[in-house]
């Protein structure tokens, strides 16, 4: 089993513990529609990171496995540093290697922040607060249904030592500075690609709008401030489909795609973040490899590189080019033909970047036109 669908496996399990059947507080918490379509969703998205068997949690991949297989290096994918370090901009830069092992961790967060890195951290940390909504719901009394919907109305929440302590280990969601304080939350009935709003009073100042019947989940909502980021997430649960998408401005570009084919074992990301841009195809569960193709000024002046990466140890088993489609593996698609794609993206003014409405939805359908399909300004 990929030790990354292991990890997802356990945070389902996580999910489960602290919200069984016990609802007398303090981490317990009976189980609820919100909280549960959250869980769905991550574990969903985090099935993508088990192309990689070798990442682990807040861990790049290891220098000790680089030196192992010394024998397999080459100079662009694990010799030549020059990449950001992604998780401590204080620490060296460096290489290919090291730094997809940190885009295909869900758990990588910086140093100094704890902010994400990649495509399944930014998910998680956009979706947490929505999971923090179903716990503060529920303590506050108010009737979740089937769903996971609330009734339409206003209310409010209190925030307390029972329902923080499980908003940490349920979502992940640290609000034990908000001990006793209140927010206001408005719920309203929505139609068409949502049904329910969720508008959050201050200091949230935040909105999720969530369709989940019928086997279908949609999410959006948006975030304001001197950081403006919007996540759009796309779920059929009938085809197991996933698509989700996450565009983020503050003073760096961020754009992320993921595409996730449970039935035919079939992941697709596509990244931007500041310059550098990839495009990653692999099978999570069967595939042995995955194709990468990686361009950014810090590696061979933006000359595209490519290769198939050996899942179980991030070795590059062919270089030059993608991985050869076969049953465990894809042949994904080059960023080389993507310069204007991507700097249509970079121009963009990400001015409505944190507005959400009703009628925001993905814009792209499938794996292949996830890349020719612009962004939304």
């Amino acid at each position: 089993m990929k030790l990354q669908i292991l990890i997802s496996s356990l945070m389902v399990l996580a999910l489960a513990t602290s919200c069984g059947s016990d609802s007398s507080g303090g981490g317990g918490g009976s189980t609820n529609g919100l909280v549960g379509t959250v869980s769905t969703v991550l574990s969903q998205a985090n099935k993508v990171s088990g192309v990689l068997d070798t990442a682990k949690s807040n861990e790049l991949i290891t220098t000790e496995n680089l030196v192992a297989d010394e024998y397999l290096m080459t100079a662009w994918w694990d010799t030549t540093t020059g990449l950001p370090h992604p998780t401590d901009s204080t620490a060296p830069s460096v290489t290919p290697k090291d730094w997809m092992g940190a885009q295909l961790d869900p758990d990588a967060v910086t140093v100094d922040n704890g902010s994400a890195v990649n495509v399944f951290g930014r998910l998680k940390t956009a979706l947490g607060i929505f999971c923090a909504l179903g716990i503060a719901a529920e303590s506050a009394g108010q009737a979740i249904d089937s769903n996971g919907y609330l009734s339409a109305g206003t209310f409010s929440i209190t925030f307390t030592a029972d329902n923080v302590a499980t908003m940490l280990s349920t979502c992940g969601i640290d609000a034990s500075g908000n001990v006793g304080a209140s927010v206001s939350i408005t719920v309203d009935v929505e139609t068409g690609t949502y049904e329910r709003s969720y508008t959050f009073d201050a200091p949230l100042s935040q909105v999720y709008y969530v369709k989940n019947s019928g086997g279908e989940v949609n999410i959006a909502t948006g975030e304001t401030g001197s950081y403006k980021s919007r996540t759009v997430v796309s779920m059929n649960q009938n085809t197991g489909i996933l698509k989700v998408e996450y565009v983020g401005d503050g003073g760096n570009r961020y754009g992320y795609r993921l595409y996730y084919d449970e039935g035919s074992d079939e992941g697709h990301v596509l990244t931007y973040e500041d310059g550098t841009r990839y495009r990653l195809a692999g099978k999570p569960n069967t595939g042995d490899a995955f194709s990468i193709s990686l361009k950014s000024s810090s590696v061979a002046s933006e000359v595209v590189k490519e290769g198939c990466v050996a899942s179980a140890t991030g070795d590059l088993l062919v270089d030059g080019s993608r991985c050869t489609a076969s049953g465990t593996r894809l042949a994904g698609s080059s960023v080389n033909s993507l310069d204007s794609f991507f700097t249509a993206f970079a121009g963009t003014s990400g001015t409505d970047w944190g507005t959400v409405s009703d009628s925001t939805a993905i814009s792209w359908t499938n794996e292949t036109n996830m890349s020719t399909v612009a962004f939304a300004p």
